[in-house]
């Protein structure tokens, strides 16, 4: 835990947003692993379903910049124009949010003594001006966690778009009624995005 500023901080261990932050943290990767989850099962019901060999050519890649571009290499060939359009959609904001994953997975507990109360400092490093340029509370956590839900929907919604095309999906399955609400994507905007 790094202090920036005069006062001293309570012990971590018993503070409640220290604890909360460090519960937010988890929540965000666990929920970050959904989406990377959702992302390999679409890559693998468009490449080659029955194949066993294209989910494990998909795990062997560990960059999730380098898995997002696979998907898209496929879905760019894509005759389904409405298809494409909600897929750039997604690809976009999974490109931006996981940048905000980084900032979560990366980071330093910090005081700020100037709000009495400790935050997390992505991509912490001493020497940084000023330090605490970014900071995250465990409210800006939770609406990560949120945004990296959604997005695993939005993920989940086209896989079940690629099944109905295929005609593997049960009719009964759609919510909607028509195949095409699949690619509607909800324009929420009211989490907070930092």
């Amino acid at each position: 835990m790094v202090v920036a500023g005069p006062i001293a901080p309570p012990p971590a261990h018993l503070d409640p947003e220290y604890r909360a932050i460090l519960l937010r943290v988890g929540e965000c990767l666990a929920a970050w692993s959904h989406v990377e989850h959702a992302l390999q099962r679409l890559f693998v019901q468009i490449m080659a379903p029955d194949d066993a060999n294209v989910p494990r050519v998909f795990s062997a890649v560990i960059s999730f910049e380098t898995r997002l571009a696979m998907v898209n290499a496929l879905i760019e060939r894509d005759t389904d124009a409405a298809f494409q359009e909600s897929w750039n959609a997604t690809y976009n904001k999974l490109s931006l949010l996981h940048r905000r994953r980084h900032q979560v997975a990366h980071f330093t507990m910090v005081w700020n003594a100037t709000e009495a109360r400790y935050v997390l400092a992505p991509f912490f490093t001493w020497g940084k001006t000023p330090i605490l340029a970014k900071q995250l509370t465990s409210q800006n956590l939770r609406a990560r966690v949120a945004s990296f839900d959604r997005a695993e929907r939005r993920v989940n919604r086209l896989y079940l778009y690629v099944l109905h095309r295929q005609g593997k999906l049960p009719e009964n399955a759609l919510q909607e009624g028509d195949p095409a609400g699949l690619l509607q994507m909800p324009t929420d905007q009211s989490h907070e995005e930092i």
